[in-house]
């Protein structure tokens, strides 16, 4: 079935909101995983092109300390559409993140 972009706007929007992975939500909506994936991409780009603040990009300020500081501080929260957050301290173990990471970009 050819759909217009206006429903395709509208079903990226459902599946962004709906917190399941591609193959899992186009599987209950009987659509193609590469189609929800390539429009998924397409209209990312266009709204980053378009300067939309809801990009999925979060400009992180470079702090201006002495390097002490900074490592005694450092730390990051990453926050997913889906609810999900991944905090990440200065301490955490790189082996446990790039496994997190893997398996995040395994359910795309």
């Amino acid at each position: 079935m050819r759909r217009k972009k206006v429903e395709w706007i509208r079903i990226v929007e459902q599946f962004q909101k709906s917190g399941l992975t591609i193959k899992r939500f186009s599987a209950q909506k009987d659509i193609g995983e590469q189609s929800l994936r390539n429009w998924s991409r397409k209209l990312g780009r266009e709204s980053s092109a378009a300067g939309d603040s809801n990009s999925g990009f979060v400009e992180i300020p470079i702090v201006d300390a002495p390097v002490g500081a900074v490592s005694a501080m450092c730390g990051i929260s990453i926050r997913f559409g889906t609810g999900i957050t991944i905090e990440v301290s200065r301490d955490s173990d790189r082996g446990l993140l790039a496994w997190v990471f893997h398996e995040l970009g395994k359910a795309q």
